[in-house]
């Protein structure tokens, strides 16, 4: 039980707070309920990511 917990703090520390990685994250989650192909959800991850991050960059 102690691993699933850390496995979730993790998670949340360092996945949920980022927000460029939270984006990708949603996206990937959309494109997979989508039933895209594989090469596709994680394309669309990446490039939300990424998006995310020269946005940022971009604003700065």
């Amino acid at each position: 039980m102690e691993v699933i917990s850390g496995v979730l703090n993790w998670f949340s520390s360092n996945i949920l707070q980022n927000p460029a990685f939270f984006v990708g994250l949603l996206v990937l989650i959309g494109y997979a309920l989508l039933k895209k192909p594989t090469h596709e959800v994680f394309s669309g991850f990446v490039k939300a990511t990424v998006g995310y991050m020269l946005l940022n960059v971009g604003a700065g």
